[in-house]
């Protein structure tokens, strides 16, 4: 079994892509299966997962960084930071039957 923790490596998995809050702003944000980054927290109820992206994940159509995002309430980098729910997350070093728990 493996806990999630802060600085752990993960990826996005494709069903994150269909989330309302992503797929309602796919128009400027950079989000795709894959997508890599590390853990820098989580919400107060621990249902998401504050992830610092490798690469920026809000843009606007012309590829212009956007004013929207808070780099996770001041967590992280801005424009690199999405909270997303641990279920849409691969963790990068653990293998494919390990379980994957959020404390």
């Amino acid at each position: 079994m493996r806990v999630l923790g802060i600085n752990d490596r993960v990826t996005l998995r494709k069903g994150a892509l269909s989330l309302p809050y992503i797929a309602g702003r796919d128009f400027y944000t950079n989000m795709y299966e894959g997508k890599a980054g590390k853990i820098i927290g989580f919400t107060s109820d621990c249902s998401k997962i504050a992830i610092e992206f490798d690469d920026v994940v809000f843009t606007d159509y012309k590829g212009q960084i956007s004013s929207h995002d808070n780099g996770c309430h001041g967590r992280g980098k801005l424009h690199f930071c999405w909270y997303i729910p641990a279920e849409f997350l691969n963790l990068e070093s653990a293998s494919e039957d390990e379980l994957l728990l959020l404390l």
